[in-house]
């Protein structure tokens, strides 16, 4: 870099600005990335979530969890994860009122909120790295376009971008950073007003997505970058975080009431989707070192990318591996950074190591609420959830480069004289990030793509195995006749791997028994469907797959004809119960539901009619009253084996006494029924009774048949305990 280019970079914003070191590169960037998102399809969760959003249903949107008005009313996972997004909700309906359910649409609404976030990104930066107050110059207006840029073309943003249910995350980041814009205008320090106009941009970035709830740390961290005339004093800060919680209080009881009085998910994450969830003693904390170890290397190399990330591409029982030690080593550097803070705070323009530390720290914030260490989420990771946490992290990465490039490339530096080589070599890299994102986009046109994809690249995720499986399934009834067979076999042969990885898939095993229906092994689907429903009495999936299998197309004439005698003899009690058991294994829930409670009501010391009862009440996420209606049949029916077996898995979570109590019970009343075996195994694990849970379940093991589902089941959960 020669003198007069020196010279030209010192100069301050008085002159005239580069037209590359403003936002519209990285904003035209954003735009060209991301445009062949539009002829994509739904995706994903797409479909499940956008069809559900009616202007109409204005009260609906916003008076309940993201996942129920997603599900049919029969259909409810009560292991769903409580989310409530209701805003992103209501953008999906106002885009419905315009044009229907054309994914165009929705992805091109996807990329202009993309684009805006870009914006704000530059805006934030050039505001943070070098505040105008202190003079800021034309390289420094380079690194905010450099942080820009880099987040509008990093390929960790496609899942957020492309998926059209990641306008979630991108609305959430748009709140945020238009929040701190507001709170963090130049000149003299914010006081209560400004703070109550940035406020309804945290409220939005809140009702959009619950990361947000790290906005009031992050707003205090962006006014400490601040010069010392932009940052409260005294009793100002005072006044100042009393105002910023105001969208936390109106968010938190509005948020209680929308999930029926849940602030988080009612259950565990489920083990393929969230290994995590299973952590425990030294694998809580290696699990989350693992997991930073993978965001880690997405930002630094995004090359492999995926939709899942669950078993096994993460497995506590595989201790120690290269991401946990990428992930101590970014640890070792964040904690590091955090040393800035010992730099002066009363500097015009933070030092590169206060500013470092201010950032860092603003990862941290931003970072733990996704990182399965302060509360288990409903996956183990996802790429679109650091897009919010990118921010603080690629602003951190340009400060960096901004002093590396004032020590060793300015004049008189060691590099000097690369400087234009290294100026290459940046772009090339920005390049092949925006090349990578244009491919990316490509495997997110549908689901078929999707999960093909994403199997090939991590051929040991389960819950990719299963996935891919169900899209070919999909795919078979419009298929010509003559590939019919071999989508069925593709789609065999998926199953059987996902099981190979996770033989407790139930879900898997019931898709599975669907497969071996349909290329008519008939018993060795009624072998799948039976394992799959003792692995998880309340798989939904798993009953209507059964009912099939055993009622085959005449089933719906006993519908009709129980119908008519309930409607003939509406005080008939058995006819009741029999519509509703019969309901029940159609996995038709709510009027099961409703047919089983009349049949209590006229005979209530009918213990099928409560047994019936209760097991609809599990199914349709109404715990407390199923463990209520099953304590109500062992009152009619003390050895009722299967009310004690429904209750050890209702109480697993809450009772570890309890549960072991009816586990031995069931296990006295039923010894040769392999589902309490296995029960009373788990119960001696939970109870911390490892040595007596290994015994059950050897016995457990010699006692099925070779050919056995739950063997493998068996097989692996012995491997675990040992290992423990």
């Amino acid at each position: 870099m020669g003198s007069s280019e020196s010279a030209k970079s010192e100069r301050t914003d008085r002159g005239r600005p580069s037209p590359w070191r403003g936002p519209w590169p990285a904003v035209v960037l954003a735009a060209l990335c991301y445009a062949n998102t539009i002829p994509n399809d739904f995706t994903y969760d797409d479909l499940a979530l956008v069809k559900v959003a009616r202007a109409e249903r204005f009260k609906e949107l916003f008076w309940t969890d993201w996942w129920k008005l997603a599900s049919a009313p029969d259909d409810l996972n009560p292991k769903r994860d409580r989310l409530y997004r209701p805003l992103t909700l209501l953008t999906f309906a106002a885009q419905h009122a315009l044009h229907g359910l054309h994914p165009a649409g929705y992805h091109v609404g996807n990329v202009l909120l993309h684009v805006v976030a870009t914006f704000l990104v530059w805006s934030l930066a050039r505001r943070l790295i070098y505040p105008p107050e202190a003079g800021r110059t034309a390289r420094d207006d380079a690194l905010a376009a450099l942080a820009a840029a880099v987040f509008a073309v990093h390929p960790i943003h496609v899942e957020a971008v492309a998926n059209i249910v990641g306008r979630a995350e991108i609305m959430s980041a748009i709140g945020m950073l238009a929040g701190l814009l507001v709170l963090t205008r130049p000149g003299t320090a914010p006081g209560a007003g400004r703070a109550l106009r940035a406020a309804p941009w945290f409220l939005m970035a809140l009702l959009s997505k619950e990361n947000a709830v790290c906005y009031p740390a992050i707003a205090v961290l962006a006014l400490l970058a601040r010069p010392p005339t932009g940052r409260p004093g005294g009793r100002r800060w005072i006044a100042l975080l009393a105002i910023l919680v105001l969208p936390l209080l109106v968010y938190f009881p509005l948020r209680y009431m929308a999930l029926e009085r849940h602030l988080f998910r009612a259950q565990p994450a489920e083990l393929v989707m969230n290994p995590a969830a299973t952590a425990e003693g030294m694998q809580c904390l290696l699990m989350p070192l693992t997991i930073l170890g993978h965001y880690t290397r997405l930002l630094i190399v995004p090359a492999r990318l995926s939709c899942d990330y669950g078993l096994a591409i993460l497995d506590p029982e595989h201790g120690v591996t290269g991401m946990t030690v990428l992930g101590a080593a970014a640890t070792i550097g964040l904690l590091g950074g955090l040393a800035g803070w010992r730099s002066r705070a009363s500097d015009p323009a933070p030092p590169a190591a206060r500013l470092a530390a201010i950032l860092c720290t603003m990862f941290l914030a931003s970072y733990a609420l996704i990182s399965n260490t302060v509360l288990r989420i409903g996956v183990s990771l996802g790429e679109r959830l650091m897009y919010w946490p990118s921010v603080p992290a690629l602003l951190l990465l340009a400060v960096g480069l901004g002093a590396a490039w004032r020590r060793w490339v300015e004049p008189g530096g060691l590099l000097a004289h690369r400087a234009r080589l290294l100026r290459g070599l940046g772009a090339l890299l920005a390049l092949a990030l925006a090349v990578r994102t244009v491919v990316r986009n490509g495997d997110w046109a549908n689901n078929l793509e999707l999960f093909g994809t994403d199997v090939r690249t991590y051929p040991q995720g389960a819950h990719l195995h299963k996935a891919y499986a169900f899209e070919l399934l999909t795919s078979w009834s419009n298929a010509a006749p003559e590939d019919r067979p071999g989508l069925l076999l593709l789609a065999r042969e998926h199953l059987d791997r996902s099981l190979e990885i996770y033989a407790g898939g139930a879900e898997a095993l019931a898709v599975r028994a669907s497969v071996r229906a349909q290329m008519g092994d008939r018993e060795g689907a009624m072998t799948d469907i039976e394992a799959a429903l003792q692995l998880d009495p309340q798989l939904r999936v798993g009953h209507q797959i059964h009912a099939k299998l055993l009622f085959g197309n005449e089933v719906e004439a006993q519908v009709a004809e129980l119908r008519a005698q309930v409607t003939s003899r509406p005080t008939d009690a058995v006819a009741r119960r029999e519509l509703g058991e019969l309901l029940l294994r159609l996995g038709r829930c709510p009027p099961a539901r409703k047919e089983l409670e009349e049949a209590v009501a006229l005979a209530p010391q009918d213990v099928a009619a409560w047994r019936a009862l209760a097991k609809v009440l599990a199914l349709t996420d109404t715990r407390d009253r199923a463990v209520a209606a099953f304590q109500r049949v062992l009152q009619l029916a003390p050895d009722d084996w299967e009310a004690h077996a429904n209750l050890v898995t209702l109480l697993a979570q809450r009772d570890p006494r309890a549960t072991l109590e009816h586990a031995q019970r069931a296990y006295a009343l039923q010894p040769g029924e392999p589902r309490n075996a296995i029960n009373l195994a788990e119960a001696y694990a939970i109870n911390g009774r490892t040595a007596q849970a290994i015994a059950m379940l050897q016995a457990v093991e010699q006692g099925l048949a070779p050919d056995s589902p739950l063997r493998a089941v068996v097989a692996q959960r012995l491997a675990y305990l040992r290992q423990r």
